[in-house]
């Protein structure tokens, strides 16, 4: 089965068929970059995956809203805050916004740290 097969199946009611194959040619090339997962081996096509739709999750997200810089505002008795949207290089902090984001670092948690021989 193909990987876009594969995330459709996993993520049947999360992401519409339209809403991934629109943003596919953009995320199966680019996920490898930052997670070459080897795809024959189950709990890394998993966490692959889940780092797919963290990333369709974000692209979905930031086309929908704009980008807020501002932590609160008052007009009269009404008040709004809100945390302010930035980039960040933490990427620990970036992958926990989003739950896809912090499954796939638990599934990769066994991967961090050293490896004695």
């Amino acid at each position: 089965m193909a990987l876009i097969d594969d995330f459709k199946a996993k993520f049947p009611n999360d992401f519409t068929d339209a809403e991934v194959v629109d943003n596919w040619n953009n995320l199966d090339p680019e996920y490898s970059y930052f997670y070459p997962a080897d795809l024959e081996i189950p709990l890394e096509k998993s966490a692959a995956l889940y780092y797919i739709a963290h990333l369709l999750y974000i692209i979905l997200q930031t086309s929908k809203s704009s980008i807020r810089l501002a932590a609160s505002k008052s007009v009269h008795d009404v008040s709004v805050s809100y945390t302010a949207n930035s980039p960040t290089s933490d990427l620990k902090e970036f992958l926990g916004t989003t739950k896809y984001g912090q499954l796939f670092l638990q599934l990769t948690s066994k991967f961090i740290g050293s490896v004695f021989v």
